[in-house]
C-alpha cells in the first residue's frame, strides 16, 4: 500500500527462515564477503516488524476499509488481498494472534467478506485462501474460520471459488491469460485442501488443464495459449501449478512438471543481474522482478532438487534483491 507493496515481500520471512536451516554459516557469492545468515534474517525481520505495524495501525478497527493508507491508494484489484495474507503470514512467523497490540484475525475476516462482496478474483483470491491457511489448515482449529458467522462464512466461500475467473465448461479462464490457470489451480487445491470446496473431481480436472502446456511437453508456457507470447509469467505459472499440485499429491504432474521447471530456474539463474533483476523483458517488470528473485529462491529452498546453483549463491542473489527492494521502499 505504501510506497513498495509490503504485501509480497513478505515472502522474505519465510525464506529466511528456511535459509537459516539449510545455510546456517551464511551467504556470499563465490569469491565475495560471507555474509551471516543471522544478520540477513534480523534485517528482513526488523523491516518486517516496522512496516507491518505501521499499516496495521492505520486501518480502523472496524467500519470501511480506508481509500488510503500512509497516503497510498488502496484501490488495486489485490490491494487487500496482499496485505492481509501479508499481515497472516507474519503472525504466523511470529507464533501469535496480536501484532502492536491488536488480534489480527477480525481484519482479515473482514477484508475477506469485503473482497467477497466486491468481485474479487483471481489473485485477490488467491491471497486470500493463503490468508486463510495461515492460521491454520483444519478449520475447526482456524481461529479466523470459527470467528465468522454463517453469512460470513458463504461469502468467503464464494471468494475462494476459482470459477469467478475460471470456466470448467471451456476449461479456460475468463479475458485473462492463460497464467492464470496457475492462480485458479492454486486458488482450487487450497480449498479444497482446507475443505471449503470438496469436488475432487472438479479441482483435479482444473489441475490437469493449467499442466496442460507442460505435460503435453513445453518447456516455456505460451501465455496467449497458440501465438508463442513467453515472459517471466511461464516461471511463476509452472511454480504455481507445481505448488498446487504438491498440495493435492498428485505426483504425476508433480513428475511431469519437473523438466520445465529445471529449464526455467536454470535460465532464470543465466539472466537474473547482479542487483537481483530477475527478468528483462516482458509484462510485469520492474519492482516485479526483484519481488521475482525472492520468490523463486524461497521455492527453490524448498525444492532442492530443482536448484540451478547451491543454496549459498541463491540465497545471495536473493540478498541482493532484498537490498534494493528495501532501499527503494520510499520510490
Amino acid at each position: 500500500m505504501r510506497r513498495i507493496a509490503v504485501t509480497r515481500a513478505i515472502v522474505a520471512v519465510s525464506v529466511v527462515t528456511i535459509v537459516g536451516a539449510w545455510a546456517a554459516h551464511g551467504v556470499g557469492a563465490a569469491g565475495g564477503p560471507m555474509i551471516a545468515t543471522a544478520a540477513l534474517k534480523s534485517d528482513v525481520d526488523g523491516f518486517m516488524d516496522r512496516e507491518i505495524t505501521a499499516h496495521l495501525m492505520q486501518i480502523p478497527v472496524d467500519g470501511p476499509l480506508p481509500e488510503r493508507v500512509h497516503g497510498a491508494l488502496t484501490t488495486g484489484e489485490f490491494s487487500w488481498g496482499t496485505f492481509v495474507r501479508a499481515l497472516a503470514a507474519y503472525a504466523e512467523t511470529r507464533h501469535t494472534r496480536v501484532v502492536a497490540g491488536r488480534d489480527v484475525v477480525p481484519l482479515i475476516a473482514r477484508v475477506g467478506v469485503i473482497e467477497s462482496a466486491n468481485g474479487g478474483k483471481a489473485f485477490a483470491q488467491l491471497y486470500a485462501a493463503l490468508a486463510l491457511r495461515h492460521l491454520g489448515a483444519d478449520l475447526k482449529r482456524n481461529a479466523l474460520w470459527q470467528s465468522l458467522s454463517e453469512p460470513d462464512r458463504v461469502a468467503w466461500k464464494s471468494l475462494l471459488d476459482p470459477t469467478r475467473f475460471y470456466d470448467p465448461a471451456t476449461r479456460r479462464v475468463i479475458n485473462l491469460p492463460e497464467n492464470y490457470l496457475g492462480v485458479a489451480s492454486r486458488v482450487a487445491t487450497l480449498a479444497f485442501q482446507m475443505g471449503v470446496l470438496q469436488d475432487r473431481a472438479f479441482v483435479d480436472a482444473l489441475l490437469d488443464r493449467a499442466a496442460a502446456q507442460f505435460t503435453n511437453g513445453a518447456l516455456y508456457a505460451d501465455d496467449a495459449g497458440t501465438t508463442g507470447r513467453y515472459d517471466r509469467y511461464s516461471n511463476e505459472y509452472a511454480r504455481y501449478v507445481y505448488e498446487a499440485a504438491e498440495t493435492v499429491n498428485r505426483q504425476d504432474i508433480i513428475k511431469a512438471l519437473q523438466p520445465t521447471l529445471t529449464a526455467q530456474t536454470r535460465l532464470w539463474w543465466d539472466l537474473v543481474s547482479p542487483d537481483g533483476y530477475g527478468y528483462p523483458w516482458g509484462r510485469s517488470l520492474g519492482v516485479v522482478s526483484y519481488l521475482d528473485t525472492l520468490e523463486i529462491v524461497a521455492f527453490l529452498a524448498s525444492h532442492p532438487a530443482l536448484r540451478p546453483a547451491p543454496l549459498t549463491d541463491l540465497v545471495s542473489e536473493y540478498r541482493l534483491a532484498w537490498i534494493w527492494l528495501r532501499d527503494n521502499y520510499s520510490l
